[in-house]
């Protein structure tokens, strides 16, 4: 007579350990990092341009970071956005826009704009963003280049 129960046991043994690793691995490390605006963002002229970076989730293995950014025209004169990049671990990163958006474009006095700058990076994100990172918009005003700048650091996810 044969025992079937014994050829299934060695099987879900092997079956559970292998479903323990997986559930210990998940709970022993974090899969993502949250990336936020540590500071209000300020120009070389902090009555022009203000910065506002919402925190975003990314999975840290992930080579992309698309930042959700507030830009507020703070002058009396129109500005004109030309270029963003991130500058993190002695890298620079230039922006894409997504869809159909592109630089440059103006904003006029008073006004705000929602830009989502796209940024494809050499590293994974939770190296890139271990140190604080500088996200660095580019703009003209009165015939004068000048740069905004938002620091960004990674954490725990919240």
């Amino acid at each position: 007579m044969r025992r079937p129960c014994i050829l299934f046991f060695p099987l879900n043994r092997i079956a559970i350990v292998v479903l323990s690793a997986t559930i210990t691995s998940l709970v022993a490390c974090d899969p993502g990092i949250t990336i936020r605006q540590t500071q209000p963002g300020i120009s070389s002229n902090p009555d022009q341009l203000a910065i506002e970076i919402s925190s975003v989730n990314e999975f840290t293995g992930s080579r992309f970071y698309g930042a959700k950014a507030k830009l507020t025209n703070l002058s009396r004169s129109s500005i004109t956005i030309k270029g963003c990049e991130l500058a993190a671990q002695n890298v620079i990163n230039e922006s894409q826009f997504g869809g159909g958006e592109s630089y440059a474009f103006e904003l006029a006095p008073g006004a705000s704009t929602y830009f989502n700058p796209f940024f494809q990076l050499k590293d994974p994100v939770h190296d890139v963003f271990k140190q604080p990172a500088e996200l660095r918009v580019h703009y003209v005003i009165d015939g004068r280049e000048e740069v905004a700048r938002a620091i960004l650091r990674g954490g725990p996810l919240r």
